[in-house]
C-alpha cells in the first residue's frame, strides 16, 4: 500500500506541477499570438498610414507644381507680352524715319524665312540692311533717350547675329556698347 501511496502521490505532484506549467506555457502561447496578430495589424494600421501620407504628399506636389507652372506662365506671357511692346516700339520708330526702307526689308525678311540657322550677314542681306538702318537712326536721328536706349538695347542683342559682317559689328560696339 504504502508503494501505491507513493505512486498516487507521484502523481498527484507531478499533476500539480505540470498543470501550471502547462498553463503557464499556453498563456505564454496565447500572449505570443496575440502579440504576433497585433503586430500585423500595426503593420497594417503602419502601411496605411503611409499611404495616406504619400497620396497628401502626392497632392501637395502636384498642387504646387500647378501653382509653380501658373506662375511661370504667367511670367512668359508677361515677358512675351513686353517683348512684343518693344518690337512695336522699334518698329515704330523705324517707320517714323524710313517707312518704305522698312516696308521694303520687312517684305524681304519675311520671304526668307530666317532662323538662327540660316543668317546671311553679308552687306547686302536683309538682315544687315536692317542692321545698318537701325544704325543709322542711332546714329543721324534725333531721338528721346528712352527710344535711343530701346535701339541700343536692340542692336546690343543682335550683336552675335551680325557676326562675320565686321562693319555692321564695328558700329554696334562704336554706337551701341
Amino acid at each position: 500500500m504504502y508503494k501505491k501511496n507513493i505512486k498516487l502521490v507521484l502523481i498527484l505532484v507531478g499533476i500539480i506541477l505540470i498543470v501550471p506549467i502547462t498553463a503557464y506555457a499556453v498563456s505564454n502561447v496565447i500572449e505570443y499570438i496575440s502579440k504576433v496578430e497585433n503586430t500585423d495589424n500595426i503593420k497594417q494600421e503602419l502601411l496605411e498610414e503611409k499611404e495616406q501620407y504619400t497620396n497628401v504628399i502626392t497632392e501637395m506636389a502636384k498642387t504646387e507644381k500647378l501653382e509653380i507652372d501658373e506662375e511661370l506662365t504667367n511670367k512668359i506671357e508677361e515677358q512675351t507680352e513686353k517683348i512684343a511692346e518693344k518690337e512695336q516700339e522699334i518698329i515704330n520708330i523705324i517707320n517714323r524715319f524710313y517707312p518704305n526702307e522698312y516696308k521694303e526689308l520687312k517684305e524681304q525678311l519675311d520671304s526668307k524665312n530666317i532662323n538662327s540657322d540660316n543668317h546671311d550677314v553679308s552687306n547686302t542681306s536683309p538682315e544687315m540692311k536692317f542692321y545698318n538702318l537701325v544704325l543709322d537712326i542711332i546714329e543721324n536721328e534725333t531721338l528721346t533717350n528712352q527710344e535711343l536706349n530701346l535701339l541700343k538695347e536692340f542692336m546690343t542683342s543682335q550683336y552675335s547675329n551680325a557676326e562675320g559682317n565686321k562693319d555692321v559689328q564695328e558700329r554696334i560696339e562704336r554706337l551701341c556698347m
